[in-house]
């Protein structure tokens, strides 16, 4: 009876239940003396919080994670993390296969909507492509971690150190253990290209989305044998790290990048435009960045990365499609359906999108109402919310000073940014049984 109902469900209740579970057994596992360096409870709120932002691989956190958490509370994070930018989905097909047991329909369906593929036929090779590329991508960036953190903090913690970044660097979670120097995330390491590009191209490569990756080894990287997806993605993230290069060259110079040598001022303008897309690491002070370069990161935290990857935000593909439709509309008020390229969109996949960013705005405006109601200023309640509800992760400094109401409404963000608005609303609603009689067009004016 129980199998019945729960294949009954809709993929999108499934998959906010199934986050919601993960969230909660990690929170309890967090809660524990073991996990924590102290030996005491840690109160289940903030273990809450901990939690939730590790499984939607955010990166904010009310405690330093090194000297707060034990090995097993790392572990904890780290699995959490995984699990998170994965998909549990994804994790409970390995053990499926492991076991050799045949995947229905419904896991596939499952599936597809977890990964965000475009169709359900190759869905498992694609799958086994995400665990062995992931696999691949993130023991490769931990040896090339390791090269600087082996020498720093000897072979056992070293080796820790550069897997645990590779994974939170690869699903983009921002998460660090780098409290065991004097300054807080990667800022002790501005000056060293080797951690910053590694640590950014995980990044790049975990937000690319895994069937951009599929899209570009099936084709043999021919672009124009690539689908439309891969196409906008590829572009439309080239242009959001080439044009914020710029500006933040220009706005940076006399602020966060102020002493910086030509080189050290390039890379750390280029992990600026990276890491703010969906990863919460840090590689200056927050809070020396000029107005601009404050701005052009939350214009950089709403864009996110591309579907179907292991970061958040609104989309890329989800802007393009906005902007192109704009762009139609002024030129054409007569077009039903969005062009771009050769292609035709749906107007229903446009409807998606508008609907997608209008949710994704309130979200963020209603949280930061929430935390200037609580004492929080309106810069910093602002930089918050789009930071939690795009699961980037960084921060203006005020997360380990929230308070309850605030760190619930954080809490919600991070769920469903990491989930998507959409998704969340669709669980949460009742399926509405379909109407035989229309009810009659009703005239609006716009504009």
């Amino acid at each position: 009876m129980k199998k019945k109902f729960v294949r009954r469900q809709p993929p999108a209740v499934l998959l906010s239940f199934g986050f919601a579970a993960l969230i909660l057994l990690g929170s309890l596992l967090l809660m524990l003396p073991i996990s924590n360096r102290d030996g005491q409870y840690m109160p289940f709120l903030n273990a809450l919080f901990e939690a939730t932002s590790a499984t939607c691989v955010t990166g904010l956190t009310v405690y330093d994670p090194y000297t707060q958490f034990t090995l097993f509370g790392q572990i904890v994070l780290l699995i959490l993390i995984q699990i998170g930018g994965l998909g549990f989905v994804t994790v409970i097909f390995l053990f499926l296969l492991s076991r050799r047991k045949k995947i229905g329909l419904n896991q596939r369906s499952l599936l597809m909507e977890s990964v965000s593929a475009l169709q359900l036929d190759g869905i498992v090779p694609l799958v086994k492509l995400i665990l062995g590329g992931s696999l691949f991508l993130e023991l490769a960036g931990a040896l090339l971690f390791s090269i600087r953190f082996v020498p720093l903090f000897g072979w056992k913690q070293g080796l820790w150190f550069s897997l645990f970044h590779a994974v939170s660097s690869f699903c983009n979670a921002g998460f660090d253990l780098l409290g065991a120097r004097e300054a807080p995330s990667l800022i002790s390491f501005q000056n060293d290209p080797l951690v910053l590009l590694t640590a950014a191209f995980l990044v790049l490569l975990g937000g690319l989305g895994f069937v951009v990756w599929s899209d570009l080894l099936h084709k043999r990287f021919q672009w124009k044998k690539l689908e439309l997806h891969t196409q906008i993605v590829l572009t439309t993230t080239m242009l959001l790290i080439v044009i914020p290069l710029f500006f933040y060259i220009m706005s940076e110079q006399n602020a966060s990048l102020a002493g910086m040598t030509p080189l050290d001022s390039m890379v750390n303008a280029f992990f600026l435009t990276v890491t703010p897309r969906t990863a919460g690491f840090s590689n200056v002070d927050l809070s020396t960045l000029s107005p601009a370069g404050k701005l052009m990161m939350m214009a950089l935290m709403i864009a996110g990365a591309a579907p179907g990857g292991t970061g958040g935000g609104l989309k890329i593909t989800t802007l393009v499609l906005i902007g192109m439709t704009v762009w139609e509309w002024l030129h054409s008020t007569e077009t039903v359906d969005t062009p771009i390229g050769r292609y035709r969109i749906d107007h229903l996949v446009v409807r998606r999108a508008f609907v997608t960013a209008s949710l994704y705005i309130l979200l963020a405006v209603l949280g930061s109402y929430i935390l200037c109601l609580c004492g929080e200023g309106v810069e910093e309640s602002l930089f918050e919310c789009i930071s939690a509800v795009g699961t980037v992760g960084v921060t203006l400094g005020i997360t380990p000073t929230l308070n309850d109401i605030s760190k619930l409404t954080v809490i919600a963000l991070m769920f469903i940014g990491r989930l998507g608005g959409m998704t969340v609303f669709l669980a949460l609603s009742r399926p509405s049984a379909s109407e035989k009689v229309k009810n009659p067009v009703g005239k609006l004016i716009i504009g």
